[in-house]
């Protein structure tokens, strides 16, 4: 396995998009936010334990992915959807 100091830093896309996914349901589904949360949390840290993203990655892909899911659910909260 390649150290994750052989890699340039940048978000992952696991935490990325698990967080964008996570907040979506979590806008469809509220009672559950607690369980995606953790499950994306959890897709995310695992490039960590992996040895391929440095913890500032994975900050900075939940972060990245939250202000996607934003973007995304502000439409059907303009039309009411």
């Amino acid at each position: 396995m390649t150290p994750s100091y052989y890699y340039p830093s940048d978000p992952a896309a696991h935490g990325c998009l698990s967080t964008a996914e996570a907040v979506i349901l979590v806008y469809l589904c509220p009672r559950d936010a607690a369980a995606l949360d953790t499950l994306a949390a959890e897709a995310a840290e695992s490039r960590v334990w992996a040895g391929i993203h440095y913890r500032s990655d994975i900050i900075a892909s939940r972060a990245l992915g939250r202000a996607v899911a934003e973007k995304v659910i502000a439409r059907p909260r303009r039309d009411g959807s």
